[in-house]
């Protein structure tokens, strides 16, 4: 699949690039996510941290299989 997969730590870093995207919510390790989708586009914030940028990062990888995943932040 070609889609990419952009991990921020919170959403007022990217809400100008998502402001008119789907948004859907899911849970992966007793966490609870908010996806952000457009086209090809996938954007989840995980929160502060490099811990919460790998459990948002696995979280995403396991629901949309995104082909290249970027750290924003």
């Amino acid at each position: 699949m070609s889609r990419i997969a952009i991990i921020a730590a919170m959403e007022r870093e990217v809400a100008p690039l998502i402001r008119d995207w789907k948004v859907r919510t899911m849970e992966h390790g007793g966490r609870r996510y908010r996806l952000f989708e457009s086209g090809d586009a996938t954007v989840v914030c995980g929160g502060i941290g490099a811990e919460a940028a790998r459990r948002a990062t696995e979280a995403v990888i396991r629901e949309v299989n995104p082909a290249r995943e970027i750290s924003a932040g």
